[in-house]
């Protein structure tokens, strides 16, 4: 972790990501359970609310009160799908808060959802 990561206010997932906590996960669920399962923790959340959902492009808009996010959903087929997360805060100096919002909904999928893996389809 350098001085750059913990001034940051913004993160992202991806596949080779070289932090591990931020790699790309993988479920044995279909895109809309998913998505379903996205808004209702962000429904029943006091601080967040979700203001768009794309069915077609598999992709939630959550506006927080010191944050918002995008979460991209994909199947690769009906039984592996892959979420994806950027978020921004609303702070001049980051102090981790994005990356540690994104490991808390990774823990809250890992727990609703049937966890397959990270990072399983790096190019």
């Amino acid at each position: 972790m350098g001085l750059k990561e913990y001034f940051s206010n913004h993160a992202e997932t991806n596949e080779t990501h070289s932090n591990k906590t931020l790699r790309t996960h993988y479920y044995y669920a279909n895109a809309k359970t998913i998505l379903d399962t996205l808004e209702k923790h962000f429904n029943t959340s006091k601080d967040s609310v979700v203001k768009n959902r794309d069915d077609n492009y598999g992709e939630i808009f959550v506006q927080g009160s010191k944050f918002h996010l995008v979460a991209t959903v994909h199947s690769f087929n009906p039984q592996e799908t892959s979420v994806d997360f950027k978020v921004q805060t609303y702070r001049l100096i980051g102090r981790h808060r994005a990356k540690t919002i994104i490991q808390n909904l990774y823990k809250h999928l890992d727990k609703t959802l049937n966890f397959k893996g990270t990072s399983l389809h790096p190019e």
